[in-house]
This record gives structure tokens, sequence and C-alpha cells, in this order.
């Protein structure tokens, strides 16, 4: 079971780079990564599903985290700070609502079996992020991972080389 977010909304979806273009915002960024990695969870679903493992994603909602708490206007991008308040009072729930999603994918018996699924914060399935993982999305990660690896394996493969 992975966990993924709403935050998908936000999301950057420029895989060009390892970092997109432009001012860095929090939200977009994070969004950015979402996107990515549920691609790989559903990818992930179809090669596994025959092992008998299912591959799920939970999307816990928006909560009070430590993290929320510490969030400012500036964090955002200009089009989504006139949406402050809304954001603010979406983060605002107990901490402990974020349990019921991943909650729900890890136990509910009536996932069993069921692979390539997104649970929603109320602990159903809900196929809303889904609407996200394009074949262009999936195959954009796909090139940009394998690129990122080859760059951080060459990295590796100098610090070694100047080791003795």
């Amino acid at each position: 079971m992975n966990v993924t977010s709403s935050a998908i909304a936000a999301a950057q979806t420029v895989f060009d780079d390892a970092e997109p273009p432009g001012p860095h915002y929090g939200p977009a960024v994070t969004g950015r990564a979402e996107p990515a990695h549920l691609a790989y969870s559903m990818e992930l679903a179809g090669p596994l599903e025959p092992r008998g493992i299912a591959v799920l994603a939970a999307d816990p909602g928006a909560a009070a985290t430590d993290n929320a708490s510490h969030m400012t206007i500036d964090i955002l991008p200009p089009a989504l700070r006139p949406h402050w308040e809304q954001i603010q009072q979406a983060v605002s729930a107990h901490v402990t609502s974020a349990a019921t999603g991943p909650l729900a994918a890890a136990t509910d018996p009536a996932l069993e079996g069921r692979t390539g699924l997104v649970v929603g914060p109320a602990g159903t399935v809900d196929e809303t992020l889904l609407a996200f993982v394009t074949p262009e999305l999936t195959a954009a990660v796909r090139t940009w991972t394998a690129r990122l690896m080859a760059t951080a394996a060459g990295r590796l493969d100098g610090r070694s080389e100047g080791r003795t």
C-alpha cells in the first residue's frame, strides 16, 4: 500500500528536468512528485498481480499535520493564493482523520485480491486521482526516472573512482 495525495491537483507534470523551470512553490513541487508516485504504483500493480501481490494507493486527505501547520501563503503559486482561507480550512481536520484511507487500504477484506486501486480519505475506492494517471504521464515518468537513475549512477561511479 502506497500513500498518495490529492496534491496531484496542484501538480506541475513537467518531467524534463529534476526541477521544473520557474519559481519553486512547495505544493506544486509536492504535487509533481505525487502523480509520479501514483503512476509508478499503478504500473507496478500489473506485473505483481500474477504473483498474488496487490498494489493499492491510499489518499489520507487533508489534515492538520506538522507540515500543514507550518504552511504560509508564500509557498503557494500566485494562482492559488486567493484560495488561502479554503486551503487552511481543508488542513484543519484532526490528524487522526488522515488514518481512515490508509487503514482501509491495508485492512479492508473487501479489497483483498484487488489491485491498481486508490482508496480515498473516506476509506472507499475512489477513482478521482486515477484520472491524472494517463499513458502520457506514465511514459514521461518512466523516461524521467530512467534519466535520473542514470545521472545518479554516473555520480556514484565518479565518486567511487576517486576512492582508493
